[in-house]
């Protein structure tokens, strides 16, 4: 009797099997030639929760919360109110002057009704329009050299303001730095692995799908070449103080800031 080979030829699927993530039971094959991956063909990402606001637990400041821009604010609404009071005055007098060209008494007269117990004369009405064009005419300015002492205190406090936010900022830039350089890394990384499988002719579409978007963006995010974008980036965080030169050197190697 001949012996029976109870010994299971392996195949290459077979050789892949504990590279692969788990078949998901209700999956929905793809359709055939399909080039396609569904989610479940992925376990879930883990780590920490991405925040909707990272601004919720950072006071930022505004203008209004100093003392000498609400005074510097106030005092540029008494000029305004002033100002439109002025423009009103002159204008009732002119329109008195010129309804009443030809009765000098009839101009005096509204002018009296309007304002009873100051009787104003037509040459005195003449008097106080040009008094008033005069008032009108250095309030405007004195609101010209206000607004600029306004413009200067706001550079002033917003500089104030943003000194105390300066460390969380540079936080802020250290985290992009490292996130930015950690994902080139990985980046590059992921275009190598497909790169290799190809050159093995190993590279299956259907399960491993080409997210080519660092291939598409070599020359600016490739951290090797000193003058891609992401490099330049990184050299102007060492000049403006952010990174020290160690700091970006440790991240053109390794993607982190140790």
């Amino acid at each position: 009797m001949s012996k029976t080979n109870n010994k299971t030829k392996r195949t290459w699927a077979d050789v892949m099997k504990p590279f692969l993530p788990p078949v998901d039971p209700n999956r929905v094959p793809p359709p055939q030639n399909s080039h396609h991956l569904i989610a479940s063909d992925f376990p879930a990402p883990t780590g920490p929760r991405c925040e909707m606001n990272p601004l919720a637990d950072l006071k930022l400041p505004s203008l209004t919360d100093f003392p000498a821009w609400r005074e510097a604010q106030a005092k540029l609404e008494e000029l305004a109110q002033a100002e439109s009071h002025l423009i009103g005055e002159i204008g009732e007098i002119e329109a008195d002057l010129r309804r009443n060209e030809a009765s000098t008494v009839d101009a005096e007269a509204a002018a009296y009704l309007r304002r009873p117990g100051s009787l104003i004369l037509a040459d005195g009405l003449r008097a106080r329009h040009q008094h008033l064009r005069r008032e009108l005419q250095i309030l405007r300015r004195a609101r010209e050299i206000h607004q600029v002492h306004m413009d200067r205190l706001k550079s002033s406090l917003a500089y104030e303001g943003c000194r105390e936010l300066a460390p969380h900022h540079r936080k802020m830039v250290r985290q992009m730095a490292e996130a930015i350089a950690r994902y080139c890394h990985v980046a590059r990384a992921e275009l190598l692995f497909r790169d290799e499988l190809s050159n093995r002719d190993m590279l299956s579409l259907q399960a491993i799908r080409p997210m080519g978007f660092f291939s598409e963006h070599f020359a600016a995010l490739d951290l090797q070449e000193p003058s891609s974008s992401v490099r330049l980036w990184l050299d102007e965080a060492v000049e403006f103080g952010f990174l020290t030169p160690a700091e970006h050197d440790c991240l053109v190697k390794k993607g982190s800031l140790k």
